[in-house]
């Protein structure tokens, strides 16, 4: 979960390509935290589906795009677009 993909084939067995994020995410999709792994948090998608984000502590932590950020009191990695709204 994490790794950059442009389609699903790139992404491990069970994992999907979210590809409107930047250089696209492989993640799963989930109904609650323990949906995802250790090492990531189910983000709710705001009317869409839920997927699972990686968890960070600092902004090195995240690929390049991305920054760790406080997200329902749980940092998670997300696209630095979304922060600039």
């Amino acid at each position: 979960i994490g790794s950059s993909c442009q389609n699903n084939l790139d992404c491990e067995y069970g994992l999907v390509c979210k590809v409107d994020w930047p250089l696209g995410m492989c993640t799963r999709l989930c109904s609650n935290s323990t949906s995802c792994d250790s090492e990531s948090h189910c983000k709710d998608n705001y009317g869409s589906e839920p997927f699972c984000v990686p968890k960070c502590t600092s902004n090195s932590d995240c690929r390049s795009g991305y920054l760790c950020a406080t997200d329902e009191d749980i940092q998670l990695c997300l696209p630095l677009s979304a922060m600039e709204h």
